[in-house]
């Protein structure tokens, strides 16, 4: 791969069609160019690689190379006589590249989406579709659902082209189609490329044109409402944005085998955060700060509760690794509160702060939930989709909240005792789950009644199989919670049937937030929300 070039331009391109006085101010920012044989239908990225794409030829390449002539880090071509022969574009999700394919131009078509280890680019599956009329053209990952475009082609049909959404069992949930405005400027060809930004709009382009057709997607299936036409340094073909730098999107010059790179104004959410609002009742001190994304109309977003670390005796909600939760969360749609919560005095062994807090601890933990619930008209929040997230102590804790509910006697009676304090989805960042094996790690000595209070303090001893989907995060270099109690919880959900993972992130210390050195952990954890939070 030859870096022809990476510079910053000084102009944005102009808006040269809007309907919405706010969408008139985007602009696109070249910030990148590299020639990339195997560019010639799409190009699809994630946090390190660039994944070039042509008919029947995938090459992996990094985001960011040192310098020219740089050789694929992985390459996969169809085999002689394989049905995948017109690979269309491609998107990156929990580690698998997804690409759209289809036999185009025979008649009639056949379609399917073709899965990839985005590591080794070995093929996993393919997932065929029953469409053949259109051919399918581009696949994304939205709102806990897949997102496809079946094109028709001419004069005649590309008013057929359609947007259909689909759930994780492939059943279709909604099919949306293109306004005239678009649709024109598609001929004589059809959509290409297409992919949802941060702020929820979908962007798509044409065959050949350097265009981005900015669109919203109406919440029932109609058509959909054309914002605005940008200029682009692309040539139609499949796009993708980059997750792991929001505002970031990727396309093709075809003509050049060229992977270009873009910085696209006013598609990253702005964050409304309102600090120390009460949420525990009167006579309580510790309060929550909010994280609201931008506002979308009346949409019901689903909640996320931030719970930070300190050893149940320090820490603070606005903490750095806090305020980077709830920011990045809430750019993509998450309402967050992260909480204060009752802390001991002292910093003394591990069974006695924690005599001093438990179970009041979990208590206002589980009452920032029912605050949630209580408040989701007025935070557009969608009630029945909650989720936790916390690290070291807030590990143990959101890992309890996820472990517990009424019948095991942690729910706090009040207040807001008429809410529900159960979660949907649950992320323990190194948290300690089995404190009992953790305090002997520690050296401290621990009497019966300290073993009777680490049982009950532990979600391992709590795990059932109707506890929600689990998302867990350790570094092999924490040096005060080992990763052993990790891996105790995964073996527990495991045991139980629950929906779980464990990710073990290779020289990560203890207390990391979503970025660390080691690993960009924000599409991890952003597409496991998505996928148990959001849904069509």
């Amino acid at each position: 791969m030859t870096r022809t070039a990476y510079i910053l331009l000084v102009a944005f391109a102009a808006v040269i069609v809007a309907e919405a006085d706010d969408t008139a101010k985007i602009g696109v920012l070249e910030i990148g160019r590299f020639q990339v044989p195997e560019a010639h239908q799409a190009v699809a990225v994630d946090a390190t690689s660039i994944f070039a794409i042509s008919n029947r030829t995938i090459a992996r390449y990094a985001k960011q190379p040192a310098g020219d002539d740089k050789e694929p880090l992985a390459k996969w071509t169809a085999e002689a006589g394989s049905p995948i022969i017109h690979l269309n574009s491609g998107f990156v999700c929990d580690d698998r590249l997804y690409c759209a394919n289809s036999n185009w131009p025979a008649k009639p078509l056949e379609n399917s989406v073709e899965v990839y280890s985005a590591d080794s680019l070995r093929h996993l599956e393919s997932i065929a579709f029953s469409e053949s009329s259109g051919a399918i053209n581009w696949i994304d990952r939205h709102h806990g659902a897949w997102w496809i475009v079946f094109a028709f082609y001419g004069e005649a049909d590309v008013r057929k082209t359609r947007l259909v959404r689909y759930d994780d069992q492939w059943n279709e949930t909604g099919t949306w189609s293109f306004p005239e405005s678009v649709i024109t400027r598609f001929l004589p060809n059809s959509n290409s490329g297409g992919g949802f930004a941060p702020n929820g709009q979908l962007f798509v382009t044409g065959h050949d044109h350097g265009e981005l057709y900015v669109l919203e997607v109406p919440g029932r299936g109609e058509k959909l409402v054309h914002v605005a036409t940008i200029d682009a340094p692309i040539a139609g073909q499949g796009i993708a944005w980059d997750h792991s730098h929001p505002g970031t999107l990727f396309g093709i010059v075809r003509s050049k085998h060229e992977v270009v790179s873009m910085q696209v104004s006013k598609v990253v959410p702005q964050v409304n955060v309102i600090k120390d609002v009460p949420y525990l009742g009167d006579g309580r001190t510790e309060k929550l700060d909010l994280y609201l994304p931008a506002n979308d109309g009346n949409q019901k977003r689903p909640a996320i509760v931030i719970v930070h670390g300190g050893g149940w005796h320090g820490g603070d909600k606005a903490a750095a690794r806090e305020q980077n939760i709830g920011n990045e969360l809430a750019r993509v749609g998450y309402v967050c509160a992260s909480i204060n919560y009752r802390l001991s005095e002292n910093n003394e062994n591990l069974a006695s702060r924690l005599r001093q807090v438990w179970p009041g601890n979990l208590h206002d933990c589980k009452t920032a939930v029912r605050f949630l619930r209580m408040k989701a008209d007025e935070y557009s929040i969608d009630a029945n989709n909650i989720g936790a997230i916390g690290g070291s102590a807030g590990g143990h804790l959101v890992a309890m909240m996820a472990v517990t509910d009424t019948g095991d006697g942690l729910d706090p009676a009040e207040p807001y005792g008429e809410y529900s304090c159960r979660i949907q989805a649950v992320v323990p960042m190194y948290g300690v789950h089995d404190l009992s094996v953790h305090a002997e790690m520690k050296g401290h000595a621990l009497n019966e009644d300290d073993m009777a209070l680490c049982r009950q303090a532990s979600p391992a001893t709590w795990v059932t199989s109707d506890d929600p989907p689990a998302l867990i995060l350790h570094g092999t270099k924490d040096a005060l919670v080992p990763v052993e109690q990790s891996n105790i919880l995964q073996n527990r959900l495991e045991s139980a049937n629950v929906v779980s993972q464990l990710i073990v992130i290779d020289g990560a210390p203890h207390s990391f937030h979503l970025q660390p050195k080691q690993r960009d952990l924000r599409p991890d954890v952003i597409s496991f929300f998505d996928r148990h939070l959001r849904h069509p």
